[in-house]
């Protein structure tokens, strides 16, 4: 049976711990709201973006419009296909890049076997990092 000093011990850590996990709380909630604060000015790009690609979406699924889908999905072998490369910055999301990454090698594998050249437009320090590393040529960097 433990005695009444191993007992106050145990009082006195699990209320160190409760002061350790509320202090954390609090430090999370104000990098929630100073994120929140500084994705409020993308809402109207991100908007924008997605009426762009739901436009685009319906413009290739018209059965009348067959030049708009042919120009969108058979690659023109004269002419190298432009891959627009964009990766997250933010750290906790090495998993997310390297499925990225992956996608990357299985586009770029698959158009050389086609005998398309390729043209590189980063977005992101990772996506530039990466493409530097593999020594593949970028036309643009953001």
């Amino acid at each position: 049976m433990p005695n009444l000093r191993s007992i106050r011990k145990r009082i006195e850590v699990s209320v160190s711990i409760t002061k350790i996990t509320t202090t954390m709380e609090k430090i999370a909630s104000v990098h929630v709201t100073r994120v929140m604060r500084r994705l409020e000015p993308s809402k109207a790009y991100h908007n924008e973006l997605m009426d762009m690609a739901e436009e685009l979406f319906f413009l290739v699924n018209q059965e009348d419009n067959e030049e708009a889908l042919g120009l969108l999905t058979q690659p023109n072998k004269d002419k190298p296909a432009g891959v627009l490369f964009i990766c997250s910055n933010q750290g906790l999301c090495a998993g997310f890049n390297l499925g990225l990454y992956h996608a990357l090698e299985k586009l770029e594998s698959s158009l050389k076997e086609q005998g398309i050249g390729l043209r590189f437009y980063a977005v992101g320090k990772k996506a530039v990092h990466y493409l530097d590393r593999r020594e593949l040529p970028i036309e643009y960097k953001l």
